[in-house]
């Protein structure tokens, strides 16, 4: 095929037609391991993004070959579908007309651990176009491949979705549901500000300061308590216990800025195994944390700060914002199942919680009508920090969050079975 398509004086049809079909299964190599040759020559690629894979080039130059209306069919790694370096890919796709989507959740090939994608799709466009999506979640699912009950899903909604995602789980009832949460909601970022921890290793002027010259079990230094996004050091809704970092601000290679840590604040891990539970801790003792955890700070408590990060960010009327929410609130709206179920929907990649994500979290407007839920909420989320999180509260701040929402009982049942 490389001899066909190389050179249109050897094919000069492929100039006025091209390709009808073309099925394969593109190799998978990571970004780290691809050939020099390719690797110089990535500016070429306009699918080229972040530490993208060699298969999303395929499926670029598939699109270049094929002529009008001619079907694409690879078998790739799923990772496409929602990670960042898939993000060009995604847009390719939707320039185009996917026709299916088939997502294997198991090991379709034993010599490759890893997840992969059946994507078909023609080289036109179709307004409104339904895509035909299925997620293969057990062998047995395959076992009558002719048979799959495929689920349509309008491409345009891809569209309105963070980086594009394409997320197959998305009904068109939970679709409804998602842009009903966003209209009523602020986005955490116009409440507080997001990022992560510090990076607790030598800058390039001190390269032989490592992690365990930072971090010790005991006060030693410029010591300030210290969290990672451990069990060790939290639990539901709060932390534990904490080490101590010997916070050297020109020695270390990203110190971030104090004010980041002293307020009080809320501060989640920035992977998600597992999306049934997000779990944001409170904190008000002034920890420090590393970069394996996000810090959330409300935006008034963060007026006085000199750092270019929130400077360059903060504004007025995120202050005046702020200043209508209170820490416990969030903390509750955002450890609801609510919240799971949004980030299940439309954030998550499989493993990464990114400050960016967080920032887009959506967070319930207060108003004088609301006030007293929101302060049920918060009463809810105080008793939980005196003693332990339980089913039961927890089950009582949800109902809050569904009501904040005037969420129906098919709209709660659509939150509750997601899987």
């Amino acid at each position: 095929m490389r001899d066909s398509t190389s050179n249109t004086d050897k094919n000069p049809s492929l100039e006025n037609t091209g390709f009808d079909i073309i099925i394969g299964n593109p190799p998978y190599i990571s970004s780290e391991n691809m050939p020099k040759v390719i690797k110089d020559n990535r500016h070429l690629f306009q699918t080229a993004h972040k530490k993208t894979d060699i298969y999303v080039f395929f499926y670029e130059l598939a699109f270049k070959i094929l002529k009008n209306k001619g079907v694409v069919g690879y078998i790739t790694s799923n990772k496409f579908l929602s990670q960042e370096y898939g993000l060009k890919l995604r847009e390719l796709f939707l320039q185009n007309k996917l026709c299916k989507l088939i997502n294997f959740n198991i090991n379709v090939f034993k010599s490759a651990n890893v997840d992969t994608c059946i994507a078909l799709a023609s080289k036109d466009y179709v307004s409104n176009n339904l895509i035909k999506s299925k997620n293969i979640e057990h062998k047995w699912d395959y076992m009558g491949f002719e048979a799959i009950d495929f689920k349509p899903i309008n491409q345009e909604s891809f569209k309105s979705l963070a980086l594009c995602n394409f997320r197959l789980t998305l009904t068109q009832e939970k679709y409804r549901l998602l842009e009903s949460i966003k209209v009523q909601s602020y986005k955490l970022e116009q409440i507080a500000f997001v990022s992560y921890g510090v990076r607790p290793c030598g800058n390039a002027k001190h390269p032989y300061l490592k992690k365990k010259d930072l971090i010790h079990q005991s006060p030693i230094g410029n010591a300030k308590p210290y969290i990672e996004a451990k069990s060790d050091f939290i639990k539901p809704y709060k932390i534990h216990t904490h080490h101590y970092l010997d916070y050297q601000k020109d020695r270390i290679y990203n110190a971030m800025f104090e004010e980041l840590f002293t307020p009080a604040k809320l501060m989640c891990g920035r992977t998600l195994s597992n999306t049934d539970f997000i779990n944001f801790v409170y904190d008000d003792k002034g920890r420090f944390c590393n970069d394996s955890m996000c810090c959330i700070v409300l935006w008034k408590d963060l007026v006085n700060a000199t750092h270019t990060s929130p400077k360059k960010l903060i504004s007025d009327s995120k202050i005046a914002l702020s200043k209508r929410y209170d820490l416990k609130f969030l903390q509750g709206v955002l450890n609801s199942k609510l919240i799971a179920f949004y980030v299940k929907e439309l954030l998550h990649d499989g493993l990464h919680f990114y400050p960016e994500h967080q920032k887009s979290l959506p967070i319930p407007k207060i108003t004088e009508s609301n006030q007293s839920i929101a302060d049920s909420i918060i009463a809810l989320v105080d008793e939980i920090l005196a003693k332990e999180m339980s089913q039961e509260l927890q089950s009582r701040i949800d109902s809050l969050v569904y009501e904040l929402y005037h969420l129906s009982e098919e709209e709660v049942r659509i939150i509750e079975s997601a899987k």
